[in-house]
Formats: structure tokens, sequence, C-alpha cells
């Protein structure tokens, strides 16, 4: 009997889900739940990010290889493109009907940067056109983080632009072109057989070409001496007026950096040998001094509305802190407006942030104990980064249906969310959490107020190199499928 009655409720929210998508939705419609579950269960590397009401792209991995789905979160629908052989993603954004990935292909010998691109409305037509763009055709990239925009060029045409955070390794020992003859920063140690690995910020106009003017074409590769400028570049985030680099510097003192670069048709091109040098705001900077400290923060940073930005991490002065500290930026000063603690009952392991302007609040993706369940759980949090008050009580969710874990999450419409881990996720209402619910758990979550640090200005020569990419097109043939639902509410 039990069964049949889940079959018939599970026929009946078909049916429910059917008619909504059928008779459409109002620009403003909620979705016709607070909690939604659905997919397979395979937990591996995940990134989402959200395209329209009711769609979201889901980037996963499956026997080595990565697929990219757009994924319905009204009908549980799906349609998958596979990437070629080699090719592994780190990070994704969606601009106008397009989805940009960023990663490496990898072979038996080598490996390189790579910018994946495909339409997302070819989506249903059973081939998709994918774009395999490689900045440099011979430096060993990693692209870890992409974020874009779009501008008018000087002729009138809309052109885009995308700022990305990568990673190169090369021989220690100078052995190899990398790094560049002409870089005026130490980077090798003669004799040292082993390989290193270089930070650098990476600049790229949009549409993709290969040659052409320099205004149209631009990319530029900007680069962090590992020895003269101990700085890691973290992430890159875009708001309304603004590019802005988040990063740590390791000297007598750690501090964090804040690259703040007026959008335009130059990011990060400066040119040294003019008289005077003509210097990007990259060169330029903002460091926030944190102290003397045993503590290995790595920030991960998003747009609040406007020109504010948040920027979270967890260890940011002691390894052994059950904290997780969020600070707020005004970026038109400067200035570090709010800094604040989320208390959590364990160490936590932060993998994500997503800002839900509707809510003004943003969920913090954590893993550490979890007190409904006395377990160690994926734990959705909220905290408030314009919050003024010296403490104050959020609540925050575990999925209280298969418990995987998850690694991504995105604001979608309204005041929801969606997380994935794989080829499952669920979306969720972050303005309506309440108890006593079948699909999650939920319980409130302590966050403080702590002091906020004042900013100085600090230049360097950061070495440059305008690098030559490679191109190609493929066709690929996409997949459909109905993903299945797990719980509802």
């Amino acid at each position: 009997m039990n069964k049949l009655l889940n079959n018939i409720l599970k026929t009946v929210i078909q049916l429910i889900v059917l008619l909504f998508v059928a008779t459409g939705s109002e620009a403003n419609a909620q979705y016709p739940y607070n909690f939604s579950y659905a997919g397979l269960p395979l937990s591996t590397t995940s990134i989402v990010r959200h395209f329209d009401e009711q769609r979201a792209v889901v980037y996963y991995e499956e026997g080595g290889r990565g697929y990219v789905s757009l994924v319905n979160v009204v009908s549980n629908t799906t349609s998958t493109v596979p990437l070629d052989a080699g090719y592994l993603m780190n990070d994704m954004c969606i601009m106008n009907d397009s989805v940009f990935l960023c990663g490496q292909y990898i072979n038996s010998t080598t490996h390189y940067g790579c910018i994946v691109t495909m339409n997302l409305n070819a989506f249903g037509s059973g081939s998709v056109l994918t774009t395999y763009f490689q900045p440099s055709y011979w430096v060993r990239m990693n692209l870890k983080r992409i974020k874009g925009f779009e501008y008018t060029y000087s002729s009138g045409l809309q052109r885009a632009k995308f700022l990305l955070v990568a990673d190169i390794e090369y021989a220690c020992d100078g052995s190899e072109p990398f790094p560049l003859y002409y870089f005026s920063h130490k980077y090798t140690y003669p004799g040292d057989p082993s390989m290193c690995t270089v930070n650098a910020v990476l600049e790229e106009s949009y549409p993709f070409t290969v040659t052409g003017s320099y205004g149209t074409t631009q990319k530029v590769l900007r680069v962090t001496s590992p020895y003269d400028h101990i700085e890691i570049i973290h992430d890159v985030v875009v708001t309304d007026n603004y590019v802005a680099f988040v990063g740590l510097q390791v000297d007598s003192l750690y501090k964090i950096t804040l690259h703040i670069c007026d959008k335009g048709i130059n990011i990060l091109s400066s040119n040294y040998s003019a008289v005077p040098p003509q210097l990007s705001d990259f060169d330029n900077y903002y460091v926030y001094p944190l102290g003397k400290n045993i503590g290995n923060p790595f920030y991960r940073a998003c747009a609040l509305g406007g020109d504010k930005i948040a920027i979270v991490t967890q260890d940011e002065m002691n390894t052994a802190t059950n904290e997780i500290t969020v600070r707020t930026i005004d970026l038109v000063t400067h200035t570090m407006t709010y800094s604040q603690e989320l208390y959590c009952l364990s160490h936590p392991d932060l993998k994500d942030i997503a800002y839900i302007p509707d809510l003004q609040k943003l969920v913090l993706l954590q893993h550490s104990f979890f007190r409904p369940t006395s377990s160690y759980e994926d734990i959705f949090c909220l905290v408030d980064p314009l919050a003024t008050s010296s403490s104050y009580s959020l609540p925050g969710i575990t999925d209280n249906v298969y418990h995987y874990k998850h690694g991504s999450l995105d604001a979608m419409k309204h005041s929801y969310f969606i997380s994935t881990g794989g080829k499952y996720g669920f979306v969720s209402d972050a303005g309506n959490f309440s108890t006593g619910n079948i699909c999650y758990n939920m319980d409130s979550f302590n966050i403080k107020k702590i002091a906020s640090i004042d900013v100085v200005t600090e230049p360097f020569d950061y070495d440059q190199y305008l690098p030559y990419p490679t191109i190609q097109h493929v066709d690929e043939v996409s997949s459909h499928l109905q993903i299945p639902l797990h719980c509802r509410e």
C-alpha cells in the first residue's frame, strides 16, 4: 500500500510539474516547491551556474571525461554535451546565451590552459558547436577561475572580456622557454631538476581570434614571481564598474591583496618603456595587513551588487579555529566596511559561496559538524554581508535525502539557490528555511562582528607576456534525459 501511495504521489507531482511547464510561468513566478532534490548518485567534481528562470548549467566528470548539462529544475529534464577527451574544467560563467568554462587540456606529455564555450540555445538541437580556445599553445597552464563582462569597442561593436586566474608549470632550472628571457624577476634555480608552479592572471577578448589588430584581440598574461613577490591571486570578481582580483601576499606580514581595475578595453596591459611608464590598474594595488599568523587563508570572492564585494575564507589567522571569516569591501572607496565570523561546531571545510540579491544574503557551503544529526555534513549557511549588529543568528540546512557531498552552488531566481555534487543536486528557497521538513534538516548558526582592517597602497611591476593562442571548433552530439526526483516539498 505504501509503495502504491508513493507511486501515486510521484505521478501527481509530475503532473503538477508538467502543468506548470505547459502553462508557463510569469516573470516573477516562484518555483512550485520550496525544496527539490533530483539526479543520479554520482559524486564527482561539479560546477553549477544559473542560466534563466528554470534552467541551470552543470559541469561534471564521469570516467575521467567532462560533461556539460543544461538542466531544467522544474521538469527535471537535462540535455548533456560531452567535452573532448582530456579537457577538464575548474570554473565557468554564463554570458547572454553562452557558457564559458575554464580549465586545462591534458595529454600524456603535457597540459595547456583552455577556455571552452558553447551556445546554450543549441542544446536541444542534437548538435552543439563547441569551441576550444587555448590562450597559449605552449605554456603549461591550468586556468582556475573565470569572470567576464561586455563592453563597447571604439568602433561601436559589442565585445566581451574575460579575466582569469591561472597556475603555470615550468622547469625550475630554467631549461625551458618559460620564464621568458625578458622577464625582470627571479623564477628559476639552476640545478634544480624539479617542476615549479607560478601564479598568473590573464585577460582575453571575445569573440576569440588568433590574429588581428591588438585592440580587438587583446591577450595579456601577467605573472607573479614566486621569489621576488610572494603573492597568490585566489579569485576574480566583476562588479558594475570594476574588475577585482583578490589574493594573499606573504612577506614579513600576511596581507590580503586587492587589485581594483576599471572595466574597459584594457585591464592588465602596462607599458614600462614609455616615459613616464603607462601602468595598468593591476600594478598599483591595495593590501589589508593581517599581521603575523599561523593561518592558511584562501579567499573566495563574489559581487554583492553595485561595487561591493564579499571575500570569505577559513583559517584566516589560525588553522585550528572553527570560524569562517566574511569581509565586505567597497571597491569605490577601497574600504573594508564589515567583517564578521560564522561560528562552526568543528573545523570547517569551506567549499563555495554565492550571493542571493533578493535576500541580500550570502550562502556559504561548508563541511563540518551538524548538531541536529550529530554527524559531519555539507551545510548551507546564511550570512548577512552588510550586518551592523555585534552578533546575530541565521539558519543553515543539510539535505536529508542521501547526504551526498556537494561542491558548487549559485543563486537562482528570487530567493532560491542551487547546489550540485555531480549528476545530482537540489534547489532550495533560502528565504523559507523551516524545521520539521522531510527533505532537509535545519539549525541556527551564530555570526559575530570582528574588527575590519585599514587599507594600504602598494605597487609592483608584474612581468607581462602577450601569448599566442590556438582555437578549434568541434560539433558534439547532445543527449536528453529525464532525471529522477527524490524529494520535493
